[in-house]
């Protein structure tokens, strides 16, 4: 049996682990965002990837914590696929550390490019290059099928030497804030109380207060709940107003939820 843990906040890693566990087969697909609190994870599985989104040119707060919980073996086969809309930074190489420290290692990890979701620097783009991002990303998990499908190993893909230096460097500095980065949510008149963006936040960060959504203060940053508002009525920041959504068109904001 074969394990892929994922996190995804507006369905893109959900999509590439899906891509993955139809071309391996004997797979299982599980959501980090189901598995958070402080016990350990035990997993046996003789191949286990991880599939999530580069965040800061680096790992998420949410995969750093499940990582940390899981019991890692050193006879397993670990491999990781990183989506991003520009640079990768040293996301595989720093989870490749964590592994190390708890005496495993990653064997194989690639960096895939995906349409972004970062609405706070900029909204979709036009439907004609988002389908070609997924032309392009289904030819290259045909090639990773082939790596992972037999337990290969290959070189860690990163970025050059100095966009790994300022990614770190702009990491160390600001993830600890990442948490408390939900104070620039703010809802407008068009909310109806339909209460999608607190069904839908990977980390229950949101609590409906009067009829209006409420951010709690461990947000993740991943854009779930602002993307998928029918409405279109949450903001973030001064600039969200005019820009336009973006969510995977292929999956499902059923497969989405908790």
């Amino acid at each position: 049996m074969k394990m892929i843990y994922y996190f995804s906040g507006t369905g893109n890693s959900l999509w590439v682990a899906k891509k993955i566990k139809e071309k391996l087969g004997d797979t299982k697909l599980v959501s980090i965002s189901s598995l958070v609190g402080d016990s350990i994870i035990e997993d046996n599985s003789s191949t286990i990837g991880f599939v999530f989104p580069v965040y800061i040119w680096n790992i998420p707060n949410i995969v750093r914590r499940f990582v940390k919980r899981l019991n890692v073996n050193e006879s397993t086969y670990y491999f990781s696929v990183i989506t991003c809309a520009s640079s990768q930074g040293s996301t595989l190489l720093n989870l490749d550390r964590l592994l190390k420290r708890r005496n495993g290692k990653l064997s194989s990890g690639f960096a895939l490019k995906m349409p972004s979701n970062y609405i706070v620097l900029g909204g979709a783009e036009g439907k004609e290059k988002i389908n070609q991002c997924f032309s392009n990303a289904e030819m290259r998990i045909n090639d990773i099928q082939e790596v992972i499908g037999k337990n290969k190993e290959n070189k860690l893909e990163t970025s050059n030497f100095f966009m790994r230096m300022i990614g770190n460097i702009i990491y160390k500095f600001s993830i600890s804030h990442i948490n408390k980065m939900d104070k620039n949510y703010w809802v407008n008149e068009k909310c109806n109380e339909c209460k999608i963006c607190e069904q839908i936040c990977p980390v229950d960060n949101i609590k409906m207060e009067a009829g209006k959504p409420k951010w709690l203060g461990h947000c993740e940053q991943c854009m779930s709940c602002i993307q998928y508002c029918p409405q279109e009525s949450i903001q973030y920041g001064k600039n969200t107003l005019k820009r336009k959504r973006y969510k995977n068109p292929r999956i499902n904001i059923s497969e989405m939820m908790k």
